[in-house]
């Protein structure tokens, strides 16, 4: 199909992260999902020419009005996603006042279409990013293990406390997120309350740790956003190797 043409950049890094994803053990059974603003890729209006978007959205995303935003299926395995890309995610079209969506593209069928069960929560921080003219266009959720165990420690458990210890065990964290990284206190996985607390902390943080659930980046691509995931996990590997001896 002549969108999957397209799509193909976008799709090789997708399959390239989720496989990543697969070989650390971050995506265990239908954990983490994704999404990517295509909206500066205006071939895609091509496919959106709709005259009703039936699917209502609980809120109004203002600044997201027209946006095309590809989303991982609700379900989706990583490593299906690695495999079979095209399979596992869906391409919507919002509608002009910010309150619906229509489907452009599934490959199964657009009929049985779900986006991902923390939809809401990367619509929000798409929105946040467009409110904001920020040239990130992905966001990922992934569930590193180092991550997880540390935000299960009361120690390191709280924004100020992971900097402290997560960038004096790698300096390298101060040039790549030199504006620290953002932390959200425990929430159900797939609430839409952990989207609006994650829109209050992530600024220009591009990392938001989840605190027992993994963590979630924004980037240009979606490699971009593992790169960011994975240098935090190895600090936070390091501090939980060190058992806090070096501070």
């Amino acid at each position: 199909m002549e969108i999957e043409q397209e799509l193909n950049v976008i799709v090789k890094d997708i399959a390239t992260a989720s496989s990543y994803i697969v070989d650390k053990g971050w995506g265990e059974a239908n954990a983490g999902n994704l999404s990517y603003n295509l909206s500066d890729h205006g071939e895609f209006y091509d496919y959106a020419d709709f005259a009703e978007y039936p699917f209502c959205l609980p809120v109004v995303f203002p600044h997201l009005k027209n946006s095309i935003l590809l989303i991982t299926v609700t379900g989706s395995r990583m490593k299906e996603i690695s495999e079979k890309p095209y399979d596992n995610f869906g391409i919507i079209k919002i509608n002009s006042t910010g309150e619906s969506y229509a489907v452009i593209y599934y490959r199964n069928s657009s009929q049985h279409f779900k986006p991902s069960s923390e939809f809401i929560s990367h619509l929000l921080i798409h929105d946040y990013l467009m409110k904001n003219k920020s040239d990130k266009r992905a966001v990922l959720h992934t569930h590193p293990d180092e991550i997880i165990a540390l935000t299960n420690l009361p120690d390191f458990q709280g924004e100020d406390k992971l900097r402290k210890h997560l960038y004096r065990v790698l300096p390298e964290l101060e040039i790549l997120l030199p504006r620290g990284i953002g932390y959200v206190p425990s929430l159900n996985p797939g609430c839409d309350e952990l989207g609006y607390a994650t829109v209050q902390v992530i600024t220009e943080k591009n990392v938001v740790i989840w605190e027992r659930h993994g963590a979630v980046a924004v980037g240009k691509d979606v490699i971009s956003c593992l790169d960011l995931i994975e240098v935090v996990n190895k600090a936070a590997r390091i501090l939980l190797l060190t058992q806090g001896r070096c501070l």
